[in-house]
């Protein structure tokens, strides 16, 4: 089963993803914190991480940056979301993220992404 790493300060957002990704195969864990999201990658070790733009006093494009720089995590999946307007959005290299989603996101083309990020048939659940 896949794993996905939901980082968002905001647990109703995070709550609406887990039980889409929950109901189609995919194990899910929420997190609500740059602190949090970086103690459970070892730990939990996800196949992608959503990470929200705006996540308390970080910024998700930082830590999407960090993380691809760090050899072990970057091959990691990475969908960046934000229900602002992201500004500096165009300045974030496509190298440090495989997606971004604004909120409200449309559900099936989150899932679209994420299978096809993931490598799995778009039709057919874990």
């Amino acid at each position: 089963m896949r794993r996905i790493l939901i980082a968002d300060d905001y647990y109703d957002n995070a709550e609406v993803l887990e039980i889409l990704l929950t109901w189609e195969g995919f194990d899910t864990k929420i997190v609500s914190s740059r602190g949090e999201l970086l103690m459970e990658l070892d730990s939990y070790r996800p196949d992608l991480a959503i990470i929200d733009i705006h996540l308390g006093d970080s910024d998700g494009r930082d830590i999407a940056k960090e993380l691809k720089n760090e050899q072990r995590y970057s091959e990691l999946k990475i969908i960046l979301m934000t229900a602002g307007t992201a500004s500096g959005q165009a300045e974030l290299p496509s190298e440090y993220c495989n997606g971004f989603f604004k909120k409200p996101f449309d559900l099936e083309k989150i899932l679209y992404t994420i299978r096809g990020l993931l490598g799995e048939d778009s039709d057919n659940k874990q």
